[in-house]
C-alpha cells in the first residue's frame, strides 16, 4: 500500500475495480454453465432422452452437467483470461504487470510449490477432525470435481489455479492493497475467495488457502509463487484421487510429497532470503 493515505475517490475506484474483476471471473462461470445446461437439454430433447417430469428433468440434467464440470471450468477460465486481455489491450496496459504477473527469482517460485504438499497435508487433518455429518456435507458438494482424465488434470491443476491467482490476487488483492493494510487486504480477497467456492467446509479451508496465496503474493510481489503452490496443490488432489482405492498409497504419496517439500524449503530458504532482501529496497506492491 502506498504511504499516503488513500483518498475517498481512490478506495471507491479500487474497491470497484476489485468488485468488477470478481463479477467477471463469476459471469464467465454463469455464461458457460448456461451454454453448458442449453446445450445438454438440446441434446436429451433430441434424442429423446429428457424425463418428462419436472424433478426427473432436473436430476437428468444436474448428472450430465457434472459430468461436464471440467470442460466447464477450462472454458470460462479461458473465457476470463481472453477478456481480461482484451481490456488490457484496449486501456494499453501490460496485462502481466497489470495482474502482478511479474518475474522473480527463481528460488521464490520453488518455494510456493515446496510448501503445497505440507499445505494438503493441514487440510487432509483438519478434514479429518470434522464432524461426520460435515464431511458428508461436503462430499456432497464436491461430487463430479473428483472426476479424472486429460481434461479434469487440465481444468484443475492447470486452468482453475492460473485464472484464480490472476483475479483473487494478482488483480483484487493487490487493488485492495493500494487502499488498506496488506494484511487486511490478504485477509478480504481470502475471504472472497473461500466465499465463491460456496459450502462451508469447502469455504473454511479455501479461505485458508487464500490466506496463503496471498501472503505468498505480498511477500513477493508477484503471483508466481502462489501460483506454483496452487498448481502443486490441486496437482497432489488430482493424484490422490486417481489413488482413491488405494489409501495406503495415497498416504506414501503425500508423505513422500511432504518430505520432498520440507526439504527443499529449507535448502531453498537462504536463496529466498537474500532474494527477499532485494526485494524490499524495491518498490512496493
Amino acid at each position: 500500500m502506498n504511504p499516503s493515505r488513500p483518498t475517498p475517490l481512490q478506495v471507491l475506484t479500487n474497491l470497484g475495480k476489485a468488485l468488477c474483476y470478481l463479477l467477471l471471473f463469476l459471469s464467465s462461470q454463469m455464461v458457460l454453465s448456461m451454454i453448458a445446461t442449453i446445450s445438454i437439454s438440446l441434446s436429451m430433447a433430441g434424442q429423446d432422452t429428457l424425463p418428462a417430469d419436472p424433478d426427473g428433468m432436473m436430476e437428468a440434467l444436474m448428472e450430465q452437467l457434472l459430468a461436464y464440470t471440467p470442460h466447464i471450468t477450462l472454458f470460462s477460465a479461458l473465457l476470463t483470461l481472453v477478456v481480461l486481455a482484451i481490456l488490457f489491450a484496449i486501456l494499453r496496459r501490460n496485462p502481466l504487470t497489470s495482474v502482478t504477473l511479474r518475474p522473480v527469482h527463481p528460488a521464490v517460485v520453488l518455494i510456493g510449490a515446496a510448501i503445497a504438499p505440507m499445505l494438503y497435508l493441514v487440510v487432509v487433518v483438519a478434514l479429518s477432525l470434522l464432524p461426520e455429518a460435515w464431511v458428508e456435507a461436503y462430499d456432497q458438494a464436491t461430487v463430479g470435481l473428483d472426476s479424472t482424465g486429460v481434461m479434469a488434470f487440465l481444468a484443475t491443476a492447470l486452468a482453475a489455479p492460473i485464472v484464480e491467482e490472476v483475479v483473487f490476487r494478482g488483480l483484487i488483492l493487490t487493488r485492495l492493497n493500494r487502499v488498506m493494510p496488506g494484511w487486511l487486504a490478504v485477509v478480504l480477497s481470502a475471504l472472497v475467495f473461500g466465499l465463491c467456492h460456496g459450502q462451508a467446509v469447502w469455504v473454511g479451508y479455501a479461505f485458508v488457502l487464500g490466506l496463503t496465496f496471498g501472503a505468498l503474493t505480498l511477500r513477493s510481489r508477484s503471483i508466481l509463487p502462489a501460483m506454483a503452490c496452487h498448481i502443486v496443490f490441486n496437482t497432489i488432489g488430482q493424484l490422490t484421487t486417481l489413488l482413491q482405492q488405494n489409501p495406503n498409497a495415497q498416504l506414501a504419496l503425500l508423505g513422500s510429497l511432504v518430505v520432498v517439500g520440507a526439504a527443499a524449503a529449507l535448502i531453498l530458504r537462504p536463496a529466498v532470503r537474500r532474494a527477499s532482501a532485494r526485494l524490499n529496497q524495491s518498490a512496493p506492491l
